[in-house]
């Protein structure tokens, strides 16, 4: 049986029990390996529960959390001198992705060759899920969040039909991060900008450093204009899949822990198939000179964060080819 379907097949087993009584209810499960991993529920709410039992000579320090969906506590059993490590759901409307996460965090545990690895490996699969948690929700990502991520797709695509190895663009994508700008290679970098508006070159910029290329030179506004239809055109799972055709091996996984950490995750691909979107327009500006924006040295003191809009009409004497933008941001010959 896989990860998941002997966690499932405990948690239905619970569930099914006659017993109505308040209280945790476990069972031990991946018994045949070194570590003491349990599934669980308590009633009433039929909160779902992972939990491990790490020896107290391991640190489990920086485990413990809560975000809308998820929760890890710590408790100290000191009859076996363990650490009881739990992930608690929060939220019913949570639970498929809440099993998700805890298959997730079980596959990585007991891949471990030891047990101070396998909790170094549940910290950094819970900071992952932590930053998903913030991105997204039982709901999925918002339509403006979506076509955000369509748009920052689109760019990747780019850079892996040009000819970048893919290894080297995924680490460049930056978007999942919330950095500043959404691609970065060294001091080079591509902010995009994806609209499906009636207007053509009105984009909205969220802070003073993402057109601010005081440490970023070159520094390119990637702005593209779409055109969102319903039932037709290339849905954001579509284009997941052309891009997941293009990876392979190792990379196939840093893609879909990248896509998980910009708050996308299979499991509500339903709720985006409906949607397509068209290209109407591409273009790149190279943010210079008198190019519109509002940069960090430009602030007066006191005022902290703005968000503000610009309109690209009237600046196309900053607009530049796709190959000048690939071969300059990248630094090699595409």
């Amino acid at each position: 049986m896989t990860t998941s379907s002997i966690l499932r097949t405990a948690w239905t087993a619970l569930e099914s029990e006659t017993d109505q009584l308040p209280g945790l209810y476990e069972r031990r499960v991946f018994a045949t390996t070194g570590f003491a991993v349990f599934a669980g529920l308590t009633r009433p709410g039929r909160q779902l529960r992972f939990s491990v039992g790490v020896p107290a000579s391991i640190s489990t320090d920086g485990l413990e959390r809560e975000t809308k969906g998820f929760r890890v506590l710590r408790q100290y059993l000191a009859n076996d001198r363990s650490t009881r490590v739990t992930l608690d759901m929060v939220n019913t409307s949570f639970r498929e992705l809440f099993e998700v996460m805890a298959e997730d965090v079980a596959a990585r545990i007991l891949a471990a060759a030891e047990e101070s690895s396998a909790v170094a490996a549940m910290r950094e699969r819970l900071n992952h899920w932590e930053r998903f948690m913030s991105a997204s929700g039982p709901g999925g990502l918002s339509r403006e969040k979506q076509i955000g991520l369509y748009g920052e797709l689109t760019f990747l695509k780019t850079l892996l039909r040009s000819g970048i190895p893919a290894a080297k663009a995924i680490t460049w994508w930056h978007g999942p991060d919330s950095k500043n700008q959404d691609f970065q290679a060294g001091c080079r970098a591509v902010e995009v900008k994806s609209t499906t508006g009636n207007s053509a070159t009105t984009v909205r910029v969220s802070n003073e450093l993402q057109l601010d290329d005081a440490d970023r030179q070159p520094l390119f506004l990637l702005h593209l204009w779409l055109k969102e239809m319903e039932g037709s055109g290339t849905s954001l799972p579509q284009l997941v899949d052309e891009l997941t055709a293009l990876f392979a091996g190792a990379t196939t996984n840093d893609f879909s822990d990248r896509l998980v950490a910009a708050g996308y995750h299979e499991v509500h691909r339903p709720l985006y198939e409906s949607t397509g979107y068209a290209e109407r327009e591409r273009r790149y500006y190279a943010v210079e000179g008198t190019f519109p924006r509002i940069r960090h040295a430009d602030l007066r003191p006191g005022v902290n964060r703005v968000e503000y809009l610009i309109d690209l009409a009237g600046f196309e004497s900053f607009t530049r080819d796709e190959p000048v933008v690939l071969a300059s941001f990248t630094g090699l010959s595409v």
